[in-house]
Formats: structure tokens, sequence, C-alpha cells
């Protein structure tokens, strides 16, 4: 799912969730048109599909009162961060870690 199909339907539909891949980063909404939306980041990085082995943007994210607003933030933010979510991936994998962003620069010594 990408950018584009992010809609508060969809996402009030879903109970106030949805998850959607952009730019390689698993994105997860939440929210309703009446109390603003949230997005927060992870990136999953087992490319067998054997395990939900991630990393948690723990240092991002992005907050809108509407779905635009929430989409520009998105954009913004992903632009923003230091690291693709393919390096952020290939890291992750090379340590076999799973756990937060901010945890695994520090392993990394970065």
């Amino acid at each position: 799912m990408a950018l584009s199909e992010i809609k508060a339907t969809e996402i009030e539909e879903n109970g106030g969730l949805m998850v959607a891949e952009v730019k390689g980063f698993t994105v997860l909404v939440k929210g309703s048109k009446y109390r603003g939306f949230a997005a927060t980041f992870s990136v999953l990085w087992d490319d067998e599909g054997g395990s939900d082995a991630h990393i948690e943007m723990d240092t991002y994210e992005a907050i809108g009162d509407t779905i635009k607003e929430l989409k520009e933030e998105i954009m913004y933010t992903i632009k923003d961060m230091d690291h693709t979510a393919g390096q952020i991936s290939k890291m992750a994998r090379k340590l076999d870690f799973t756990g937060e962003y901010s945890e695994l620069l520090e392993r990394v010594g970065l």
C-alpha cells in the first residue's frame, strides 16, 4: 500500500488504524478526522518472511490534523531521516538486531 492509499475512510473503517508501506518503511497510521492523525515508522528487515524482525523508528513521528497534512508530514519525515529503509535494514540484518533505531545506531557506532 502506498502513500496515496492512506485515506480517512479506510482508517475509520479499520477501527482507527491503518498500515501502509511508504519508501520501504512500514507506516502505522492512527486517528480519525475528528481527532487528527499520527503515524509511526518501522522497518521490517527479514527477507525470508519467517519472523517479524524489525526496527522501530523511535525518534520519528508524523502528525496532521487532516490526511493531506499527515501525508505531507510523512514524506517530510522520511526525507529528514538520516538513513533510508534499505540502509537501516542492512545494518539490522548485519547485526541480527531487532529493536529501536536509536539503539541500532549506538551498536553500529553512529
